[in-house]
């Protein structure tokens, strides 16, 4: 039996499955028994060993968890300020409009060097009132069923955009619309992968919306050009601080997603088209902001959106994409390795040198700006700067922290 490879696989899983048992008896017996000068000796010297012991032979110990796609920097657009009354009839023919620069770097969800389908491009606008989007979307087939406000609008070729406008990576908004102009406009807690609730029942009170279609909608006879979407987002609808005021300089983490499904025609009528095992085929996302993996609600992926106001050109908002090299992507690559480790052990790493034990490929500051609290259910992950103010946090909820005034007290 011991010379078995299977049997060895047994034994070493089954001794790796014994470690982390003690691990988890030990974390619990030190917290609840132990005084804190006790606890960070075992913290500092018992646990790494005991982890070390348990995953050692992991089959993944030599290989990278985290896929470099997750790290590309966000883009950035610098949105023009307008004094124009615009009217929202999905067309954007004033002069404001006119002037406005397109976002045309739309591409595939995961790999923005993979193919994107057909042309999507987006421009905004603001004023103190509102956010204005106006969206422009390709189109041989405009298809379009859904009537009902608040439907499920991604079931069918949809436009999408997310806005989290403070940029905590929680209680965001999302919105998605159709070539009828039917919307489904929903409030997020936090995003799925930490327990996040879709409040379905919120409204962008106050939203203005309208749709132009250049062919015709639900009509296989004849082929079509494209379909456009202009929005009028009330500041005040978006933003959960009744202190809020929209103003140059101000940035919001967002993204737009196209979702198109494969369609074809069955007796005079548009219908998703279905694999060899008749399966419906997966739809295809399309986005600004490319998100390393097909999940849309992860805010720290988003792009960056400036307000400015003055025509774009200069270097407005660049700062925020060097921040993100800088700070933002070492301090996600931890956050992203704590759910991989919790997933595996049941419990957080305690410090950097559990994640660099477990995952050797997947690069990991040692010392410096970064530092990492943690016990078996929560953590905190900073960035202090030159002048010991946190730049940047994150917690255990994917919740982000910025420009703290201190260090968070180590006890």
């Amino acid at each position: 039996m011991i010379d078995c490879p299977r049997s060895k696989a047994v034994i070493r899983y089954t001794l790796s499955d014994v470690c982390i048992s003690i691990c988890n008896t030990l974390d619990f017996w030190v917290v609840n028994h132990l005084f804190y000068k006790n606890t960070k000796a075992y913290i500092d010297n018992i646990r790494p060993i005991v982890v070390l012991l348990a995953f050692l032979n992991l089959p993944f110990a030599n290989a990278q968890v985290l896929d470099k796609k997750l790290f590309v920097t966000p883009p950035l657009y610098q949105v023009n300020k307008t004094s124009d009354t615009l009217v929202i009839d999905g067309r954007a023919d004033e002069e404001a409009w006119l002037s406005a620069p397109f976002i045309d770097s739309f591409g595939d969800i995961v790999d923005h060097s993979r193919d994107a389908g057909l042309k999507t491009r987006v421009k905004m606008l603001w004023d103190e009132r509102f956010v204005y989007v106006y969206a422009e979307l390709k189109e041989k087939d405009i298809w379009a069923t859904f009537r009902q406000f608040d439907s499920s609008i991604f079931h069918e070729n949809a436009f999408e955009l997310f806005i989290d406008a403070d940029g905590d990576g929680q209680q965001y908004v999302e919105l998605q619309i159709n070539a009828l102009g039917t919307i489904w406009d929903l409030f997020m807690t936090k995003p799925y992968r930490d327990r996040g609730v879709n409040v379905r029942d919120w409204d962008i009170k106050g939203l203005k919306q309208a749709v132009s279609l250049s062919g015709t909608l639900n009509d296989p006879s004849d082929r079509d050009t494209c379909w456009s979407i202009e929005l009028a987002i009330p500041v005040s609808a978006v933003v959960f601080n009744q202190k809020y005021v929209l103003v140059e300089g101000s940035m919001w983490r967002m993204n737009f997603s196209r979702v198109q499904w494969d369609i074809g025609v069955v007796e005079q009528e548009y219908k998703k088209n279905r694999d060899s095992l008749g399966n419906v085929i997966d739809a295809k996302y399309s986005v600004w902001s490319p998100q390393g993996v097909v999940n849309l609600h992860m805010p720290e992926r988003w792009g960056y959106v400036v307000f400015a106001d003055k025509k774009v050109g200069g270097n407005e908002g660049l700062h925020f994409q060097e921040r993100y090299k800088q700070v933002e992507s070492r301090l996600w690559k931890i956050y992203y390795l704590q759910k991989k480790y919790k997933e595996i052990n049941g419990c957080f790493a305690s410090s950097i040198e559990e994640l660099r034990y477990l995952f050797p490929k997947d690069v990991l500051v040692r010392e410096g700006p970064v530092s990492l609290k943690a016990n078996c259910f929560q953590f905190w992950v900073q960035y202090v700067n030159d002048l010991g103010k946190i730049e940047m946090a994150v917690d255990q909820d994917g919740k982000v922290y910025h420009n703290l005034p201190m260090e968070v007290n180590s006890k």
